[in-house]
């Protein structure tokens, strides 16, 4: 029960979720984050894009969401 999970967390979360994913859908993450410590927690929705953020397999390299998801996940860390 992961929102059940984050309601426990008392640390930052950041939740990042593909507008398009049709694997977890986006209200699966909005409920996690509804769950959370407003205070310490944050979805970040990327616009066009899926579960995988656009990265397909053989990997040919990172897409701009990729991109995207590595640079809010290294601030995230960094500012907590």
């Amino acid at each position: 029960d992961i929102p059940a999970a984050a309601a426990r967390l008392a640390r930052p979360l950041l939740v990042l979720h593909g507008e398009q994913d049709v694997s977890v859908p986006l209200d699966e993450g909005r409920r996690v984050i509804a769950a959370a410590d407003a205070s310490l927690s944050r979805l970040h929705v990327l616009p066009n894009t899926d579960h995988t953020f656009g990265v397909r397999h053989p990997f040919e390299g990172p897409t701009t969401a990729l991109k995207t998801v590595l640079t809010e996940s290294i601030r995230h860390f960094l500012e907590t």
